[in-house]
């Protein structure tokens, strides 16, 4: 999958947390694309889950596959995004039922393996099902309530009406799953136990955060690819001028595009507020000492201006500074260098 470097992406990390990968690709099928110089990765987050009787969820939301070329991703996603070779089987029809799509029905208690398969890669997850609230999921029906609201305002995709509605309903209903006390409810909404008996026991506890998760990666995603303050280079603005004046803490950066809307939600949409305005970190390096300094960086819709204050320097005369991203990161900011006047 692509990496996630946004704001949200570090504030709601726990949703995103790297899967692991449960399957390999079989020896033939490696052989076989080792000769182009590409492979497949499918990852998942569990083998072993325990759900109770009336759950519904979908099978793919729970696996992203990464393709590679000569070892560089040039595709990645959920296998529940995608419309054709993507395949699910349940072992025990009477039990638990997987349509074509991936969607999950527990019909009644029992065990069933679901075999997912996506370019050749067998996936296996064992599902026991247990009486309807035998898990206890009825004690975090207010957390199910959150997260199903974020399907309900995600809607069919991201779109600049529902953004920043989207982005609040993602962080209430993270807030509601970090206010439960006394377990560790994960991204997914799965609790998880350990004991030297049985080792690990993964009980879905709150089905609706699975989706919720996988949205919740979607609008980090979105955020990424408009950030144009950000790491992906060609969304990135480019600065044109710095002008400073010496003994100063303030700094001007002029870039060659005015930001427009969705760039302001890319760059500060955990901040949930719509009000065309952004507000974010930069660095300058002092070219000298090799010192970092951090400020903030203010800019509004409509405009190629970045007003800088910083937080803790006085900027010299005949010292160059250069502006990065983060310290030891140039990123959008390419270094610029600038010497104070």
């Amino acid at each position: 999958m692509k990496q996630w470097k946004t704001r949200l992406a570090i504030c709601l990390c726990l949703l995103l947390a790297a899967p692991t990968v449960i399957s390999a690709l079989p020896v033939n099928k490696l052989e076989a694309e080792a000769a182009s110089g590409t492979s497949t990765n499918v990852y998942g987050y569990y083998t072993d889950i325990q759900v109770e009787q009336g759950m519904t969820f979908n099978m793919g939301d729970l696996f992203q596959y990464s393709q590679y070329k000569n070892n560089k991703e040039i595709k990645g996603g959920y296998l529940s995004d995608l419309s054709s070779g993507v395949s699910y089987k349940s072992s025990n029809k009477n039990v638990i039922t997987v349509s074509s799509k991936g969607d999950i029905t527990v019909k009644k208690t029992g065990k069933a393996v679901i075999t997912t398969k996506y370019k050749g890669i067998p996936v296996s997850t064992t599902i026991t099902a247990v009486k309807k609230n035998g898990l206890k999921s009825n004690k975090y029906s207010s957390l199910r309530s959150k997260a199903k609201n974020v399907a309900k305002v995600y809607g069919n995709g991201i779109t600049p009406k529902n953004r920043y509605k989207l982005a609040q309903a993602v962080m209430t209903c993270q807030n509601a799953r970090w206010a439960v006390t006394g377990e560790y409810i994960s991204q997914t909404g799965f609790v998880s136990y350990y004991s030297v008996q049985t080792g690990s026991t993964h009980r879905l506890v709150a089905p609706e955060m699975i989706k919720a998760a996988k949205i919740s990666s979607k609008l980090s995603e979105y955020a990424y690819n408009n950030n144009p303050v950000g790491t992906k280079a060609s969304k990135n603005f480019k600065i044109t001028s710095v002008m400073a004046k010496k003994n100063s803490d303030t700094l001007t950066i002029k870039t060659n595009k005015k930001l427009n809307d969705t760039q302001v939600f890319a760059i500060k949409y955990t901040y949930i507020k719509n009000d065309k305005k952004a507000v974010f970190d930069v660095y300058l390096k002092d070219t000298k000492t090799g010192h970092y300094y951090r400020g903030k960086a203010y800019t509004k819709q409509g405009s190629n201006q970045i007003s800088v204050r910083m937080d803790y320097l006085k900027l010299k005369s005949n010292t160059k500074y250069q502006v990065y991203y983060m310290v030891n990161d140039k990123g959008w900011a390419q270094g610029k260098t600038f010497t104070a006047k």
